[in-house]
Formats: structure tokens, sequence, C-alpha cells
């Protein structure tokens, strides 16, 4: 069928009815009016009608399918294979561990370091592991870091030179080492804060004097609690359980954050770069507490794992599917994922 436009539609029209219009007589004047005025909003009804239709097409938006809020990233490892654990110590600083087990065969390791958010991976040396046993890997700082295995027996090597140089943990030491594999808790690094516990109260105590003197910075923030700084150590924040409740620190005293959800996981609050923090609500899930609001990260974000933010303020989550994600709020996400 050959395309009408609305020009074409009104043409045919006026050639079709013009020759029977007639001069309307005085007396049906005022009835004229009224049905001139039912036309004209008659024609207006049926011109809009033509816009429409012929204009469908042209103003119907384009379907995408949904975007996921992150971008993939393989991670590449010059002869790397087996069970990959990425690490981030900010966005664009981190490490890849590759264990390659088969049982009666020994194990494969490889080591590898990042310093563009995982666009290249170089080849770092591990320590003289243990043939077996399963492979623990724990992130401490911007190249502090612990490598590790267990089952049947436990060992723990540090480094503080970025894999440089190794030593191993004593036995002792070994055995206060959090479960192999888990991600490192959120940063709890006190700055000049500090909590006393005197009976069932607790009080958070201020050094302006990098811990020389210290003044009481009250009130009783109540038993179980702890401080947790942002990581440009700007912001401190003192935060209880059982009810959640979170306080603001300053030099001057706590300030208690209002409208904070109780139900949110006091364990999982972690400052943010720029006052906000970071927590898990049942329901919402993974978001940013700031300025009197919870904003929920977009899904499927919000039902990942929160791991914490990280150096420079950037949220590490760890996927449904295991794979690291780290990016921040309102901004861009990288998933990380095998090659």
């Amino acid at each position: 069928m050959p395309e009408t436009t609305v020009e074409d539609e009104f043409a045919r029209f006026a050639d079709e009815y013009l020759g029977t219009f007639r001069p309307v007589p005085v007396e049906a004047m005022r009835t004229w009016r009224r049905s001139r005025r039912r036309g004209v909003l008659w024609l207006a009804g049926l011109g809009a009608a033509l816009v429409a239709a012929l204009s469908l097409n042209a103003l119907q938006p384009a379907v995408a399918p949904d975007r996921p809020p992150f971008t993939d990233r393989p991670v590449r490892l010059e002869g790397a294979h087996g069970t990959m654990v990425v690490r981030f110590t900010d966005r664009t600083h981190g490490w890849v561990l590759f264990d390659d087990c088969h049982p009666g065969g020994g194990c494969a390791r490889f080591l590898g370091h990042t310093d563009d958010a995982g666009l290249t991976w170089r080849p770092v040396e591990l320590p003289d592991l243990p043939p077996e046993g399963h492979m623990g890997f724990m992130i401490r700082g911007a190249d502090s870091f612990l490598v590790g295995v267990s089952d049947p027996y436990l060992a723990w090597w540090a480094t503080e030179d970025g894999g440089r140089t190794y030593r191993a943990l004593s036995p002792e030491d070994a055995l206060s080492v959090e479960d192999p594999g888990e991600l490192p808790k959120p940063p709890t690094s006190r700055g000049p804060w500090r909590l006393t516990h005197t009976g069932l109260e607790t009080t958070v105590e201020y050094s302006p004097d990098a811990g020389r003197t210290w003044r009481a910075a009250g009130p009783n923030i109540g038993v179980g609690a702890f401080v947790r700084v942002s990581p440009d150590g700007r912001d401190a924040w003192a935060v209880a359980a059982n009810p959640t409740r979170v306080w603001r620190l300053t030099p001057d005293g706590a300030l208690a954050v209002p409208d904070l959800p109780i139900m949110a996981n006091a364990d999982t609050i972690s400052p943010a770069n720029g006052g906000g923090l970071v927590m898990v609500l049942p329901g919402p899930g993974v978001g940013v507490w700031r300025d009197g609001g919870f904003t929920p990260l977009p899904a499927p974000l919000a039902d990942a794992y929160l791991a914490g933010p990280l150096d420079d303020g950037s949220i590490a989550l760890l996927a449904s599917d295991g794979a690291l994600v780290v990016g921040q709020a309102g901004g861009e996400w990288v998933r990380y994922t095998a090659a």
C-alpha cells in the first residue's frame, strides 16, 4: 500500500468536499457557530489522529536491551590458568592469583599485578609454597599482602614490597590470620580516635597530638561499638549494633546520625570518602547512606556481597558469580572475569 502523507489526506478532503459548502442563513448562524466549533474540534482531532498514525514509526523509541551497570574486563596473565582470585587496593591497582590443583599432581600457581585498572597484568614471583593445599590470598595495603595454603597444613607468607621478598609467618601468627580466601574486612584504621570501656559504657576519645594526650568526645555509645575511618582519613564514625546506631566523630564530640535505619547490618557499615557510608539494608541491599537518605546500587550490584571501600573510596563487591566488581556509586563499574 503506497504511503500517505498528511498533506495528501487534506488535499483529498478539499477536492471532495469543498464544492459542497454553502453560506449559512442568518437565522441559523448561532446553531452553525456551535456546529462550526464542533467541526473545528473534529477536524483538529482528525488531523492529530492522522499525524499520530503516520508518525507512529518515526516516534517509536528504539527498544534496547537492558544494559548491565558494569563493564566486563577479562583478566589476562600470560601462561596463567586455574581458579582466579582478584583483589584491588584502589580502582587502578590490583592483584590476581591463579591456582590450578590436580589430585596427586600438585598445583600450578600464578600471581599478577596491574596498575592500570586491569587493562594489563604483569607476573609477580611467589614464595616457595607447598605443592598442594587450598590457596589463600589477603591484601593488606598497596604493596602488602599475604599468601598461604591450608588443608592439611596451614602456612602463610607476608610481603611488604609487592612480592619482591617474602617472610614466613610463625605458626602462632599463621593461626591468627583470617580464613584463607575470605575478603579483607572493611578498613578499621582509627587515626586519632580510640574507644575506652568502663563497665557498660563506651566512650570515644580524640587525640590532637598523635596519641600523646587524649580527651573524651562523648557521649556513651554503648557496648560493642567500633570506630571506622574513611579511606582518605577525613571522616571518622563510631558504629554500634543491637540496635544499629552511628555517630559522626568530630574533635568536639560525637554527633548521632539521625534517621539511620536500625535494620542496617552494623558489620557492613564502612565509610566512603566524601561523608557517605556504604552499608547493606535488608531488601534494598548494598547502597550508600548520605545526607539522610539511602541510595541502593543498581541491580544486580545491590545483591552483591559488600567487600568495603578501597583506598581511594571506590567500592569493592563480590557478584553472585564470585567475580570482583569495582566502582563508585553513580559512576562506572568494572567486573573482572576470567579471560
